[in-house]
């Protein structure tokens, strides 16, 4: 289960997240498990958008342990990965 291009990891014990992707997928979340046999996918991958809807500028985030920060003009947004569904 490649992913290319993750700008952002998330992680926290056996759950984490990619961020990011090449071209279009750059607002990609994908839902991540660790297990004894790797990292296996615990949910479908989904868009990042802000809470209104609008897509985000990819250029301006950052993953710190289990939370995304995202910097738009003057709002600070933060994403923790608990927040993330998975399967």
């Amino acid at each position: 289960m490649p992913v290319g291009g993750a700008r952002a990891l998330l992680i926290d014990g056996s759950r984490a997240a990619l961020i990011g992707g090449y071209g279009g997928d750059a607002d990609v979340i994908t839902p991540l498990q660790l297990t004894d046999e790797g990292v296996q996918l615990a949910g479908p991958p989904r868009r990042l958008v802000l809470p209104n809807g609008a897509p985000i500028s990819p250029g301006h985030l950052s993953g710190r342990g289990a939370e995304l920060h995202l910097a738009v003009d003057a709002t600070w947004y933060r994403l923790h990965l608990e927040d993330i569904p998975t399967d």
